[in-house]
């Protein structure tokens, strides 16, 4: 869970993505304010993907001390397919971080 913690600063609230490759991204979901101030920004998921990127499989999730990451499909304005999720689960248990995970169907 360290390096989730790591990965996203501190920040509760952040956003994963699974390459093509099959490689785990994650990211502060927000950009500026710092500590839950205000202004803030949020980041989108193609920074995950990159130039000319795809991802197999995005989501949100959830970051607290003590407990398992919380993770789901929603991504705001794109909605990866519930199908997508076992993606992602498989993704962060292959990167040792222990999750729960939430499907969305929006």
């Amino acid at each position: 869970m360290d390096g989730l913690k790591n990965a996203i600063g501190g920040a509760s609230d952040f956003k994963w993505g699974v390459t093509m490759e099959g490689d785990l991204k994650v990211m502060p979901a927000y950009a500026g304010g710092g500590s839950g101030e205000w202004p803030r920004a949020e980041i989108a998921h193609t920074v995950l993907a990159g130039l000319n990127g795809r991802l197999r499989s995005a989501g949100s999730g959830t970051f607290m001390e003590g407990f398992p990451a919380f993770i789901t499909n929603q991504s705001g304005h794109f909605l990866p397919g519930v199908e997508t999720l076992p993606i992602g689960e498989a993704a962060f248990r292959r990167a040792g971080i222990d999750i729960i995970a939430s499907p969305f169907e929006g």
